[in-house]
């Protein structure tokens, strides 16, 4: 598991919340569609109008999520961007910083 910020999981509750919803939805879409008091061949247009729908719903949702994490930069953690010179001349400044402020200076 990485620990860049981008990646951050669901809870459970979050992801049985938004699947019974889509469950909910998708009930009631298809009882209204059969109750609906017309021809045959209108219930079955509206039918795969929905089913049309949600497939593109989804991989709209797909594309925004992918261009998201393909723009934003990942930057590696601070301490294995540094190398060993670096964070020797840090250690050193830092030395150097807090002698002078302990003086005075």
């Amino acid at each position: 598991m990485s620990d860049t910020p981008g990646s951050k999981q669901n809870t459970a509750a979050f992801y049985g919340q938004a699947v019974a919803s889509f469950a909910v939805a998708m009930a009631a879409t298809a009882i209204g569609i059969y109750r609906l008091s017309a021809d045959a061949w209108v219930r079955g247009f509206l039918a795969i109008a929905v089913l049309y729908l949600v497939t593109s719903s989804f991989t709209l949702a797909k594309v925004i999520r992918d261009r998201q994490e393909g723009a934003a930069p990942s930057y590696p953690p601070l301490r294995e961007a540094l190398s060993c010179r670096t964070k020797r001349s840090l250690t050193f400044g830092g030395m150097v910083l807090s002698l002078s402020v302990e003086r005075g200076e």
